[in-house]
């Protein structure tokens, strides 16, 4: 079990520091506090499982195009009752 710092993480995925923190944050990427004493600041470690689960997450296909506009045949009147 391989536990990365949020600098190993931040590299690898070509980001800030910031980003990761933001991402742990929302809760879109899990990590674990090391922290030494309770309530102190947390110092996030990310295991290998956590991201590949993170990337399966991001990796979702595109969306759909948007639907095509429907034209009006010019030969056709509405009639609105």
């Amino acid at each position: 079990m391989s536990l990365l710092t949020v600098k190993q993480v931040a590299e690898r995925y070509r980001v800030s520091q910031h980003r990761v923190l933001a991402w742990i944050q929302q809760r879109e990427l899990k990590a674990v506090s090391v922290a030494t004493r309770p309530g102190g600041s947390p110092r996030w470690r990310i295991r290998e499982s956590a991201l590949e689960a993170f990337e399966a997450l991001r990796s979702a296909d595109p969306p759909p195009p948007p639907a095509t506009k429907r034209h009006r045949n010019p030969d056709v009147i509405d009639f609105i009752e």
